[in-house]
């Protein structure tokens, strides 16, 4: 035989394809080399050039409910929607500056509804409202949008201010051009009737439409304004300094980034330079690396979308001394004013308390002003596992089942051993070319994960075993070289047949949470208007994406509720040009 000068090492260079998750989309190698060295652009060294506003469909909340929103993603410089980043982050904090909700929103063209539940117990106060991207967090904690909310709890009594709201001075507010947007509309309407209203935005002193992104609430007026886009828009951004010891931030656009720290349990002292591994079980794998800093510290990119996947983070040398941190990927650098706490914000009494017995009387009727949630959304198998058409794939039910893992290996995997060696068990894979066996042992895996120690594979039943793979080529991705690979298949496909070792950390992950669509009832029947059920909705109406007829017209209807008195129409949104849209009106219902 004619000897071969070169051994054979298997390039990765499909993996772009044969990586990523379905339905992700994108390269994969920014999926493989999620690693802190700097795979992504430094917002540090490009600056965001972006800013948040965020439209809430009110200021004013009763704890227990839900905050509807919608993101807005603007270009600082010319005041378009950018997909600069397609990740946003929002919280509110307490007046000691802790979160008590925390939401990532999915961007889309620079926009991005979402929901949030108020926890029930949350005392009565002022709290914050904040938002910002990945690139953002640079500058925290002053680069963000930020505006009050108040939040009330229906158990507890008040005592009430008596001057000024949470929300912005709108006296304070710098005068801002407004785009013309001619609203027809009642001026009051009776309980449980149909509002129409019809709205088009102008050009400065035309009366051409112009297409724009809108979202509008209405609520009960309360007298207490946020800022409006417009505001924001023309706000100068505060002084801000980059601290270097912060992360390697980057513009999630593809993807989100997840930091952690490998440490050493006993010292706190950080592990640099080690390789870890991030899985996905399945029963076709994927295979993500990083390797620690100077501080210990990795990062791996999962596809920004609202799929929950189960991620394992193992390092790959076994060592009991260190433990793995996984960082909070919301901001913790904190304003350093806080929002007014001990008594009630201001407000009106009379409209909060009617807030209260509303909010009560929806609980106790379990009315719901959201679509019902959909079900969870699990991430769907890769159509390929990411080392594409491996050498050996022995479907086990084409054979005669043997009763141990071992002579499995021995009668029909060829070139692969698995034996006792004890204390413990050796697996090797040998060669095709020379068939000797390599100096350095295979990855392993079982349903995708990375299994580090042999016993674990010759423990499984081969009754539970489906397929197992073997690629006996040497195979580099990036930094990384496999001597070899073997991958054990279960049937569950999940993961579920072996326990996790103490080393490796597990944990559901959803970059955004699905969005439900806001629900406003149907009295077009007799029936319905007739239904004795109460409407005593808080918020009547909200949309965060209104679209036009083919005239360039906006029309929304939805129905009255129980509840008399002035509401407030609150519209919201950037035209193509990226020009401010911000526009109120008051309606009665009687």
């Amino acid at each position: 035989m004619k000897k071969r000068n070169i051994p054979n090492i298997r390039p990765l260079h499909f993996l772009a394809f044969c990586l990523l998750v379905h339905p992700i989309t994108g390269r994969g190698e920014a999926f493989i080399s999620a690693r802190t060295d700097g795979h992504a652009t430094s917002a540090r060294e490009q600056p965001a050039g972006e800013k948040i506003f965020v439209h809430t469909d009110r200021e004013e909340y009763i704890a227990g409910e839900k905050i509807w929103l919608q993101v807005y993603l603007l270009d600082a410089r010319s005041g378009r929607l950018t997909s600069t980043s397609n990740l946003a982050y929002v919280e509110v904090l307490n007046s000691e500056n802790r979160p008590v909700m925390q939401k990532r929103i999915r961007l889309e063209e620079g926009c991005g509804p979402g929901e949030a539940n108020l926890p029930d117990t949350l005392s009565s106060g002022s709290y914050l409202l904040r938002a910002y991207t990945g690139a953002m967090k640079y500058y925290m904690p002053d680069g963000c949008f930020m505006k009050r909310i108040n939040i009330y709890n229906a158990l507890r009594p008040e005592t009430y201010l008596s001057s000024g709201g949470a929300g912005a001075d709108r006296n304070s507010e710098p005068e801002v051009r407004q785009v013309p947007v001619e609203m027809s509309s009642p001026d009051s309407c009776g309980i449980r009737e149909k509002i129409i209203l019809e709205f088009d935005v102008r050009d400065y002193g035309s009366a051409s439409a112009r297409a724009a992104q809108l979202s509008i609430a209405v609520a009960p007026l309360t007298g207490n304004h946020g800022p409006d886009i417009a505001a924001v828009m023309t706000q100068q951004s505060p002084g801000m300094t980059v601290r270097e010891e912060r992360l390697s931030y980057g513009f999630e656009k593809e993807y989100h980034i997840i930091h952690g720290q490998l440490l050493n349990r006993n010292t706190q002292m950080p592990e640099s330079g080690k390789f870890l591994f991030l899985s996905i079980p399945g029963k076709n794998a994927v295979f993500f690396y990083s390797r620690t800093d100077g501080d210990g510290r990795f990062s791996f990119s999962v596809p920004i979308d609202r799929l929950t996947r189960e991620l394992i983070i193992q390092p790959e040398v076994v060592n009991p001394d260190n433990t793995i941190r996984i960082e909070s990927s919301f901001s913790e650098e904190y304003p350093g004013f806080l929002p007014g706490g001990g008594t009630s914000p201001a407000g009106s009494s009379k409209q909060v308390s009617l807030m209260k017995v509303n909010y009560q009387v929806n609980r106790i009727y379990e009315t719901e002003n959201s679509v019902p949630q959909p079900e969870p959304q699990s991430v769907a198998n890769p159509v390929k596992s990411f080392y594409g058409i491996p050498d050996i794939s022995l479907d086990l039910n084409d054979y005669i089942r043997l009763p141990i893992m071992q002579e499995v290996f021995y009668e029909l995997v060829p070139g692969v051993t698995l034996r006792d060696k004890r204390p413990g068990y050796e697996i090797t894979v040998a060669d095709p070319y020379y068939d000797a066996v390599y100096g350095q042992p295979p990855i392993t895996f079982i349903d995708g994960v990375v299994v580090s120690d042999p016993a674990v594979i010759a423990g499984l039943n081969p009754d539970h075993v489906e397929r197992i793979d073997v690629i006996r080529d040497r195979y580099v991705v990036g930094d990384y070289i496999f001597f070899g690979l073997v991958n054990v298949i279960t049937y569950d496909g999940d993961y579920s047949r072996v326990s996790l070792p103490d080393h490796a950390v597990r944990l559901p992950y959803r970059v955004a949470d699905p969005v439900r669509k806001f629900y406003s009832p149907d009295y077009s029947t007799t029936e319905r208007r007739r239904d004795r059920t109460p409407d005593f909705r808080n918020t009547l109406y909200w949309e965060p994406s209104v679209t036009p007829s083919g005239d360039g017209k906006y029309r929304v209807e939805f129905w009255s509720s129980d509840v008399a008195g002035d509401y407030e129409i609150n519209l919201q949104g950037v035209t193509d040009d990226g020009d401010p849209v911000s526009f109120r009106k008051v309606i009665k219902i009687k």
